[in-house]
């Protein structure tokens, strides 16, 4: 089986937390529960993403020529509802953070105001606030790494895409 292609060393971790895509117009506010972001290739079939793999002869996408993608995971507290989650950054919302951050500053604990810009496929607006640590003493849950969950929406997004075709 192949592996996962990732931009980073993967942590280990238990499972099966939700991914958040921001949709148009909508905002979070979160606290950061992940060291570091994580950061996945996937291809793109024109339909759904699918993940690439590493070795690259194994990986269906590689094989096909299909433009690939970086996305960026941050394991997440929501402040106003209190779940968790892992929030999906793009390559641009990515930067917003490393700007505003300081030098090799890790992520826990960093509290972000996320806003989607209006459209579901438009730039993310990233705001740092001040950090978990100087507002309370209240510990922070324990971070989870995000492969699992990602490797289950693969599996919806492509048994998904297997009706599609099925039907046409």
């Amino acid at each position: 089986m192949a592996n996962f292609r990732r931009s980073s060393a993967p942590a280990e971790g238990p499972a099966a937390v939700w991914v958040k895509r921001l949709r148009a117009s909508e905002e979070v506010a979160v606290v950061v529960l992940s060291d570091k972001m994580d950061g996945f290739i996937s291809h793109w079939t024109g339909s759904v993403s699918i993940p690439c793999v590493e070795p690259a002869d194994e990986c269906d996408g590689c094989s096909k020529s299909l433009p690939t993608r970086w996305r960026g995971y941050l394991h997440c507290l929501d402040l106003h509802s209190g779940k968790e989650y892992y929030l999906e950054v793009t390559r641009g919302a990515y930067e917003q953070i490393a700007l505003q951050l300081e030098c090799e500053q890790g992520y826990r604990g960093m509290r972000l105001q996320i806003r989607r810009m209006a459209g579901d496929q438009s730039r993310l607006k990233v705001q740092i606030n001040a950090p978990w640590d100087k507002l309370t003493n209240k510990p922070l849950p324990a971070y989870q790494d995000p492969e699992a969950s990602l490797l289950g929406l693969y599996r919806k997004n492509s048994q998904k895409n297997a009706r599609k075709i099925a039907q046409s």
